[in-house]
């Protein structure tokens, strides 16, 4: 079966785009990851190497989902299929020296932050009703904005 034989033809037009990025902008349930995982396999069916796709979403069960789809159309794939999220922690990961850190690095959350807080207002014996972890927490996250 084609792959394009379940796509509309808006959705068509999107998969078959042939240069540059494509935007798909469409509401909850309308396709927008069919036509995305068709696409990534439309470019690599046409010779665009899997290596030279990106495809960058908001959360990991959507990668997840989009990653799933792809290998079901076309089988396993050197594309990255990711959050933006894990896209620059992979940046960081393959140029660690020139940003001068470890290999072993390690990138923290809120709660990792929350904690560490704690730990410190500890440390000094400050009360922490007096000096709250989230408000400390908060007032560094605007600063770094």
């Amino acid at each position: 079966m084609n792959y394009l034989d379940n796509l509309n033809e808006n959705q068509k037009k999107a998969v078959i785009h042939k240069e540059g990025p494509v935007l798909v902008m469409a509401g909850a349930g309308s396709g927008k990851t069919k036509v995305l995982t068709t696409r990534i396999v439309h470019l690599i069916e046409k010779g665009v190497p899997d290596y030279n796709v990106l495809a960058i979403t908001f959360t990991n069960k959507a990668a997840a989902e989009m990653r799933s789809r792809v290998n079901n159309m076309i089988g396993d794939v050197s594309s990255f299929i990711g959050t933006f999220h894990s896209l620059g922690l992979r940046i960081i990961r393959e140029n660690y020296e020139e940003l001068n850190l470890n290999s072993n690095f390690t990138i923290i959350d809120s709660d990792d932050v929350l904690s560490i807080i704690k730990r410190i207002l500890k440390d000094k014996n400050l009360d922490p009703k007096q000096y709250s972890p989230y408000y400390i927490r908060n007032r560094i996250s605007f600063i770094k904005n």
